[in-house]
């Protein structure tokens, strides 16, 4: 039985922070590098994940995510700017997965 009452609702400061952790995550622990994952998710070569193929690319992730939350996270990794650069990406994604050790 999960912890808490039934029916809470989540949080309301939902921190896209804490997802962008958890997919660096799960992407380095499948042995992914975060630029492979960048040019792979930049379908069309410009450089940059617009919101199309971000929302593809989130899809095949499988992340549990509604629309909401995925647009706040693309907000969160694109910095305010209309696609997610490569050096946002990273910046973001470094920061949201530190190395961890734990063998």
């Amino acid at each position: 039985k999960a912890p808490g009452p039934p029916g809470r609702p989540p949080p309301p400061a939902w921190e896209a922070a804490d997802v962008a952790v958890a997919w660096g995550a799960a992407l380095r622990a499948k042995g992914q590098d975060m630029r492979q994952v960048f040019n792979a998710l930049d379908e069309n070569g410009d450089g940059e994940i617009d919101t199309a193929e971000f929302e593809k690319g989130v899809r095949n992730e499988n992340l549990d995510l509604d629309m909401a939350k995925r647009a706040i996270l693309f907000e969160y990794l694109a910095q305010g700017t209309p696609a997610i650069s490569l050096a946002a990406w990273m910046s973001r994604m470094a920061v949201a997965s530190p190395p961890q050790d734990h063998h």
